[in-house]
């Protein structure tokens, strides 16, 4: 039965094992990563710097510390005095900003942003972000 079972499976796509170019990707990128991971690494630190920057000079009301092992920056929104259903409704409608909120995740008070970016991309984001919690 279990032989049957692996076997339907196996068929209809439903269990698979890594293709031959994901494999070498693999082992290319453990043998010889390490100088675009340092490059990787030190692009999300400045984008990270940005982040925090701009949230302490333009909205200070928004905490963020660094995360220690991502590129994902929770933001926390508590002090906007905000819903979380109307701050996301402000970032979306207004800003123009598809931005996770912290509900998605089991926190309402926390925002979910990708730093892993181009810069422009960060800064544009920001300002929007900005201008729609003004507003």
């Amino acid at each position: 039965m279990r032989t049957r079972f692996l076997s339907e499976l196996k068929q209809k796509n439903a269990l698979s094992s890594a293709s031959i170019f994901g494999i070498e990707s693999q082992i290319a990128a453990y043998n010889t990563g390490s100088d675009y991971l340092k490059q990787l690494v030190a692009y999300l630190q400045s984008n990270f710097d940005y982040l925090s920057s701009f949230l302490q000079e333009h909205l200070p009301e928004i905490r963020f510390k660094q995360p220690e092992a991502t590129y994902l920056a929770w933001m926390d929104v508590s002090q906007l005095g905000l819903t979380a259903e109307a701050l996301q409704d402000k970032l979306v409608n207004t800003g123009r900003v598809g931005i996770m909120s912290g509900s998605t995740y089991g926190d309402s008070q926390y925002l979910r942003m990708n730093v892993a970016c181009p810069i422009s991309k960060l800064q544009e984001g920001l300002k929007r972000m900005e201008y729609a919690i003004r507003s």
